[in-house]
């Protein structure tokens, strides 16, 4: 999207909107090429099924490698990478496919990046989205190197609210998405790339033809009988995130009557403001996930807005499975690991904190929940967690405490109004 979702889709989701003229570009030089060949044809290798056999151009790997094998760290459900720019670095990328390719500001700066033209967009959240065009020279994530590889450059300054001080210099998706075919290995947190030419294909799991309208890959699911097209995107938290008009098309609100709402998300654009239900059974072709969280967005403007999504798949769905793209086959396989069957969780304080300095910063607190009847407020600062000073604690690592930690447990939490303090006991319990 330009869109880059839940912020990051959340912090990342792509920017779907600001792609379309380089979406229009790239047809337009395709059509020239159609119309002064002899080679056009309906089955170029890029749209062989039975793989392509073209590498791209622009691509290498070092000592005459075809593959790469690169580790990741999943931080509040996206997939984070190292990589470096024109030989500088290493930078921390968000892996997202549904993204292209954007550098913060900051990056930018510090490679002397040349900006061109400007573009506005929308992103996740509600607010608009600029972004300024410009070329890195080159992009080494492991051993694999690409050249002249047109970025945008998009401001990151809300990482905070969803990643504390983990940093967030990009985000980069669709270019090695296009060029590679890409494993996504959940159980040993790496992603394995591959040249076209030399992957060979898998003999197990669940092959799913997608399409693409942007640049996130849709397959054909269901989500209790309700069918659509949804987003396979690495830069969505939790389970599910419907689209407003699938939504309000399949009267959904009426069918789960949800009673939770607040912020669960963030993208560019701003925050993710959603009423959150637990579903019965999504099911991909033959695979079935009980009991998925689901959330409809409350904003009506921005990215969650477009008609021609059902919603976006995300980290706690796709994390069970270790997952190959292959855009030349157009294909995407799920092949289960050993977190198939997990349980999504939904926040079980219901408070979303962002990160301030060396406190956490109440920016939302869910109506009902054990924070609201403890008395948390917006604006209010945590200072404390059992004892521990939040400037020694891992904000990700927190929401996934409040997520995962058992219903009953007890926390005890230090906060600041205004210039007053006091500690109170929190009791966890399921709100969803």
């Amino acid at each position: 999207m330009y869109q880059t979702k839940d912020y990051l889709l959340e912090y990342t989701a792509s920017p779907y909107h600001l792609m379309w003229p380089r979406l229009h570009l790239r047809f337009l030089l395709l059509l020239l090429f159609a119309l002064t060949t002899t080679v056009w044809s309906e089955d170029l290798p890029v749209r062989s099924l039975e793989g392509s056999q073209a590498d791209p151009t622009g691509i290498e790997f070092a000592s005459h490698r075809s593959s790469t094998s690169v580790p990741f760290q999943l931080v509040d459900g996206r997939i984070f990478v190292s990589v470096r720019l024109n030989g500088e670095g290493p930078f921390s990328f968000i892996f997202d496919t549904g993204g292209d390719a954007d550098v913060s500001p900051e990056v930018a700066e510090r490679l002397q990046l040349a900006s061109g033209g400007t573009e506005t967009g929308t992103g996740m959240g509600e607010k608009p989205v600029t972004a300024a065009n410009t070329t890195v020279r080159e992009l080494k994530i492991g051993d694999l190197r690409m050249s002249n590889l047109a970025f945008h450059v998009i401001s990151m300054s809300d990482a905070p609210a969803v990643f504390g001080r983990q940093p967030v210099d990009g985000i980069i998706g669709f270019p090695i998405l296009e060029g590679m075919v890409v494993e996504v290995d959940y159980e040993r947190d790496r992603l394995e790339l591959s040249l076209p030419s030399a992957y060979k294909l898998r003999v197990s799991g669940t092959t799913m033809h997608f399409e693409r309208v942007r640049w996130v890959p849709l397959v054909h699911a269901s989500l209790d009988g309700t069918p659509g097209m949804f987003g396979v995107d690495t830069g969505a938290r939790l389970s599910l995130l419907l689209y407003g008009p699938f939504v309000d098309q399949n009267d959904l609100r009426t069918k789960y009557r949800p009673r939770v709402e607040g912020v669960t998300g963030w993208g560019l654009g701003g925050p993710i403001r959603s009423q959150i239900v637990r579903g019965k059974l999504f099911a991909m072709g033959n695979l079935q996930l009980h009991d998925p969280l689901i959330r409809f967005p409350l904003q009506t403007s921005g990215g969650l807005m477009a008609s021609d999504t059902a919603g976006l798949i995300g980290a706690d769905i796709l994390r069970q499975f270790n997952i190959t793209f292959d855009y030349g086959r157009e294909s995407v396989t799920f092949q289960k690991n050993h977190h198939y069957g997990s349980r999504s969780t939904f926040d079980r304080v219901g408070v979303w904190l962002g990160q301030d300095g060396g406190a956490f910063s109440v920016i939302d607190v869910v109506s009902g929940s054990p924070a609201e009847k403890a008395g948390i407020k917006t604006g209010d600062k945590i200072l404390a967690i059992d004892g521990k000073p939040t400037g020694e604690l891992d904000l990700t690592k927190v929401r996934e405490e409040f997520r995962n930690s058992a219903v009953g447990k007890k926390m005890r939490l230090r906060v600041e109004t205004g210039t007053s303090f006091r500690d109170i006991v929190l009791e966890l319990r399921d709100l969803v």
